[in-house]
């Protein structure tokens, strides 16, 4: 196996921990030396029932009240799907996803021992409005295949999908009720709401920052409380232990996607122990009023990936006004690429994308899924000796 600055990644490797009486919720994926396809009987599903029937929940509410800026045009037959969609219910769409799509599995070795070949960069990473981590594990594993270890945190603001509530143990996560996605009344401000939200997604990646640290430095105050197949249940402290000394804790860089994306600036404005950032297709309407003190604020450096079919003079016009502040930022667009691109459910639902408009004009296999060639990684792992981005 290659080393992970190649073009060969390494093999990823995945955790899920749950952080004391805060509830932070994380899934971290980190390089191992295993190999995958040895250890496919244990490969964990893609997502659970509750997750995907608060996915269909999620897309009932968007679907019942159009987001305005949401890009209408990457689905041909919405107004037909806005009629149907209120029949659908949500305790129905699991049975039918897998009727669809049979069962689905990650390709990743749940808690293999991690590959010490070197300290591992850090990535913390915010998913979009209505979905959550399980959604975007394409991206977080192939980012952790190239030498990342990378934390992709749960958001409990009610901007995910569906997540779990603070629980004890293991034992009664199986048995609780779940936090489900906030839909807005009409009476709602939705900026006042967005706004709250990407604040409090702000503190959770924060947060998400200290536990790696803590793990870097053998601190275990928390537990991994994850169930994979077969009911098969989580090692114990002592193997989080074995993350002491495996971080490269001066690099340390958070991303997300929409609005993650927002998250990710407003982390950057007030967490400098991030040294950069990259945002995919960010939806910026949570920080509409305060794009001002955020040019000031963010001296780090800045990648934004963004899909055609979602950007926006006003994306454009906020992104500029960023160059006009530090020209260490860099902008990126990905010709006849929509917005669900960056996420796992267009590799899923691949037999409706004639029907959705998913079906785009680039080569996912490609253009999507190798964002991170040697030239990307060396603007989001920044050399030690380079502290100019720091403030």
């Amino acid at each position: 196996m290659k080393e992970d600055n190649s073009s060969e990644p390494s093999l990823p490797s995945t955790e899920d921990t749950k952080n004391g009486e805060s509830g932070l919720f994380v899934r971290i994926y980190y390089p191992t030396d295993a190999q995958c396809l040895e250890y496919h009987n244990v490969w964990p599903t893609w997502s659970d029932n509750q997750y995907i029937g608060g996915l269909i929940s999620f897309v009932q509410s968007a679907l019942g009240s159009w987001p305005s800026w949401a890009p209408r045009n990457d689905y041909k037959y919405i107004d037909k799907l806005q009629r149907i969609s209120p029949y659908i219910p949500q305790s129905i769409f699991p049975k039918l996803f897998k009727l669809m799509n049979g069962d689905v599995y990650i390709p990743i070795i749940p808690s293999s021992t991690l590959s010490r070949k070197k300290s591992w960069p850090l990535m913390v990473f915010s998913h979009g409005l209505g979905c959550a981590p399980f959604i975007y594990s394409r991206i977080c594993y192939d980012i952790a295949s190239f030498g990342f270890i990378v934390a992709a945190v749960e958001h409990r603001d009610g901007s995910a999908c569906y997540t779990l509530p603070y629980v004890e143990s293991s034992d009664s996560l199986r048995n609780s009720t779940g936090i489900p996605y906030r839909r807005l009344d009409t009476k709602d401000d939705e900026y006042m709401v967005r706004n709250e939200q990407v604040k409090y997604r702000s503190e959770e990646v924060k947060k998400t920052l200290d536990l790696l640290l803590d793990l870097n430095s053998g601190i275990v105050n928390f537990e991994n409380i994850a169930i994979f197949k077969n009911n098969c249940k989580p090692k114990d402290k002592e193997f989080l232990s074995s993350f002491k000394n495996s971080m490269d804790t001066k690099n340390a860089t958070v991303s997300g996607h929409s609005f993650g994306g927002a998250t990710t600036l407003l982390s950057l404005a007030y967490d400098n122990r991030f040294r950069t950032g990259t945002v995919f297709d960010g939806w910026f309407f949570s920080l509409k009023n305060e794009h001002s003190s955020l040019f000031k604020r963010i001296s780090q450096p800045v990648l934004f990936i963004n899909n055609e079919s979602f950007i926006s003079d006003e994306n454009i016009k906020m992104q500029s006004k960023f160059f006009e502040h530090n020209s260490n930022h860099k902008s990126y667009c990905i010709e006849g690429s929509v917005h669900q691109n960056h996420m796992d459910t267009p590799f899923l639902f691949k037999s409706m994308e004639k029907d959705t408009d998913l079906d785009t004009e680039i080569d996912r296999k490609k253009h999507l899924l190798k964002y991170f060639d040697p030239k990307d990684l060396s603007f989001i792992r920044l050399d030690k000796n380079d502290s100019s981005t720091i403030s």
